[in-house]
This record gives C-alpha cells, structure tokens and sequence, in this order.
C-alpha cells in the first residue's frame, strides 16, 4: 500500500494516461509468460527459502531482502510488509519501490478507516483486486490514496502467526489494472508464509535472548549470595580479632601515657583498628545481615549533622555545598546506615575530583511522597561499561586505593530499606547519584 500522503519522497506514481481504460473497467493484458516462468518463480522461492536470521535485530534485513525477491520477481510497482501495531494501527516495516530500485518510508494505516480491506484479511487467503478501484475491498482506500498513488491492482496477502493476523505483504501496480494469474497468488502466498516463518523466529529469537538473560541474572544472583554468605562468616570472626586488638591498644596507650612517642603508635592502632571495623559493617551491609535499627529520622537534619566530619573527607580543594528544605523530610530508617550512604557518596565523589571541584549534597520531599537524597559532582565522571558494573562488590576503579564496597554497599543498603536508587554520569561532566527512600511508616 503506497500513497502520495505517506510516501517521504512525495512521488505520485506514474502511468496516468492509463487512467480512463481503468475507470470503464479495461484491465491490461496479462503479462505473457514466458517458457521458463514456472522455473523463474520456484528459483525465487528457493532464494526465500535461504533467507536467514541470527538475531531479532536482522528480522528487517530478511523482510528488506524478501520485498525485493517478490517484486522482481512479479514484476510489481511496490511491495511493502506492513505489520500489525496493537489494535489501531498498522506500520509499514518495509516498503521497496521498483521503479526507485530502493526503499522508503511509509506512514501508518489506521484499521478503523479500511475496515472492508482489514475485515477481507482477516477472513480470505488473499486479496487479488484486479482493479483495485472497483474492488469491494478495497475500494474504500480509493479517494484516500490509491488515485493519488496511481495503484490500480493490488495482491495483498495476509500474514499469519499462530492463526493470527499479524500483518500482510502488498503487492501493487501503478498506472494500470492487472489481472492477477493463480501463479502470481500462489506465489504472494508463499512469500507471506515465509514472512510468518520469520517474524515467528524473530519473536522466538527474543524470547530466548530474554531467558538467557533471566538465567544470566540467576546465577548472578545465587554468585552474590554465596558472597555474602561467605562475606558475613568473614566479617563476624574478623570483628572478634578487631575487638580484642582494640581492647589491647587501649590499655597500652594508658599504659605508654608518659611515652608520646609510643602512646602515638597504639593510637595509631587505634585508628586502623577503627578503619577495619568499619569495614567490617561494611562487608555485614553488603551481605545484609547487619543488625539495623530504624527510627523515625529527619534525612536533612541526619546530613547536616554530618557536615563537620564531612568536611574532614575533602581536601581543601573541595567545596561541599548542602541543601536542605526547611520542613523535615522524615523517614523510618537506620540512622547509622543513613549515614553510611551520604559517607561513601561522598567519598567517592571526593575521589573523582582529583584536582577539585564542588560536591552537592541535597534532601528533598519528591511529588511521589518519597525522601530523596541527591549527590552530585563535576568530575571525571564514568563510561557505560564502568557504569554497568559500578554497584557490584569489590568493583573499582581505584586501584589499590579502593575496597570496591562502597557503591555496593549503598546498593545493598538501599534495596534493604526498601528504595531505589538512579545513577547518571558523563566522562568530562561528571556523576550524579539520586536516592529515593519510602517514607511509609511501614516500611
């Protein structure tokens, strides 16, 4: 189906001086075959047959090359595969144009204004309108495009999946009527056959593109679990050791009170000391089986609190901005963990800044009742594939400076606590992390 409305290069077809034998109903003499037709058409139908697809994506390339085949092959002004979109519409997928030796675009076709032509589709093996301005079914398409585009036959075949219309392969003549032969039907079936083969594979193609998917993600998801497990059963035996080190530290910095220089390196073991338990809630947030104690919190009021020992984090080439709102944005949540979150957001927008630059941090009450927490930076920002693997445990891009649990502890945090998380980052421009957390009591 091809029209001057819809047709991108605005031809009107040729042929018109054919025009008053089609209005007293002349059809053109049908095309002489010629001795080697029959062997012309099976040649044809063995290209379709070779026609192949390795994934969805070249499910327009093998219509493209069949609309060509069939054109050719009947000797046909336009062919186009048109496909069902939802109940209202049907796209032109592919449109080939003889006369052009090349492809166009075509707008949609809206099903209520042909119902005659969509009704013969659904309930005829084909549609063979030797004058398609007379034609019952199609008639209707007369005034709207078929004068226009100067078609005047048309060998319309329904596409069929599972039984069901899904489409239909157009085969039209310009500039006069023609008397459409069984061959020329038998063979526009076939190459609709063919279409449906196709579509089929391509839908089954992605049904299995999906699976795998799914299957990829499962055992992604059982890899993660078996981390966490073994993470937790880490973190508790090493928490015990922390302790006890912490313990002795204490009692030998009282111990070295009158020795600074050594009071300096139990303080100094102290603090490692200090640094591994840390991490060790670290490691318990990611494997989930940290103790968690939520209260009703104010999130702004927990950030601004952080800000003094924020400051320390950044470099004095940094510039911490916050924004917070004047009415509290309250939630039901671990404190401790709330904090955990804007540290290692903050963090590691510190580290990618390396020459500096301003960090925002802000709390606001979103349209969907929800309390979010936004940090951005201006630095070196990340590429898609850093992106795709930025929240899994012990990814970083930081060398030996990084454990890679920071991002995946916030992951883990937030799934826990019943939000969500989105994260978007340009190389050269920078990240921005959004945090939205549920304020239903409930939760």
């Amino acid at each position: 189906m091809s029209q001057n409305r819809r047709h991108s290069d605005g031809t009107h077809g040729n042929g018109a001086s054919h025009a008053n034998d089609c209005e007293t109903g002349a059809l053109a003499a049908k095309p002489k075959g010629m001795p080697d037709r029959r062997i012309r058409l099976e040649a044809a139908r063995l290209n379709l047959a070779r026609i192949g697809m390795a994934t969805p994506e070249d499910l327009r390339r093998a219509l493209e090359q069949a609309a060509q085949v069939s054109a050719k092959t009947l000797g046909v002004s336009h062919v186009g595969v048109w496909l069902l979109s939802g109940e209202t519409l049907c796209v032109c997928t592919v449109l080939y144009d003889t006369l052009q030796e090349g492809f166009r675009e075509s707008e949609p076709l809206e099903l209520s204004e042909y119902p005659a032509y969509f009704e013969a589709l659904r309930t005829s093996r084909a549609i063979a309108a030797d004058d398609a301005w007379k034609d019952s079914r199609t008639r209707e398409m007369r005034a709207s495009y078929l004068e226009l585009a100067d078609v005047r036959a048309m060998l319309d075949v329904p596409i069929l999946v599972a039984g069901q219309l899904v489409g239909v392969v157009c085969h039209e003549q310009v500039g006069h009527a023609r008397a459409w032969s069984t061959e020329d039907i038998d063979f526009a079936t076939s190459v609709a056959d063919m279409l449906a083969v196709l579509i089929g594979q391509a839908a089954r193609l992605r049904a299995e593109h999906a699976l795998d998917v799914q299957e990829e993600l499962l055992a992604e998801m059982r890899r993660m679990e078996a981390l966490g497990r073994l993470a937790a059963g880490v973190a508790h035996d090493f928490s015990n050791v922390l302790l006890a080190i912490s313990l002795l530290s204490q009692r030998l910095k009282l111990r070295l009170s009158e020795d600074p220089e050594g009071a300096k390196m139990a303080g100094n073991i102290g603090s490692e000391t200090d640094r591994g338990t840390r991490l060790v809630r670290q490691l318990l947030a990611f494997a989930r089986q940290e103790k968690t104690t939520p209260v009703f919190v104010d999130l702004g009021e927990v950030v601004a609190g952080l800000m003094p020992l924020l400051e320390t984090i950044v470099t004095s080439r940094h510039a911490l901005a916050l924004d917070t709102p004047e009415a509290p944005v309250t939630l039901r949540a671990d404190r401790t963990q709330l904090e955990q979150i804007v540290m290692n957001l903050v963090t590691n927008a510190r580290d990618a800044l390396p020459d500096g630059g301003t960090i925002r941090v802000s709390v606001t009450e979103t349209e969907n009742n929800e309390a979010q927490l936004v940090v951005s930076d201006d630095g070196v920002g990340m590429d898609e594939e850093t992106q795709s693997r930025v929240f899994e445990p012990f990814f970083t891009t930081k060398g030996g400076r990084g454990t890679g649990l920071g991002l995946s502890t916030v992951y883990g945090i937030v799934k826990q606590s019943k939000g969500h998380l989105e994260l978007i980052s340009t190389p050269g421009e920078g990240t921005t992390v959004s945090i939205h957390f549920p304020r239903n009591a409930n939760n």
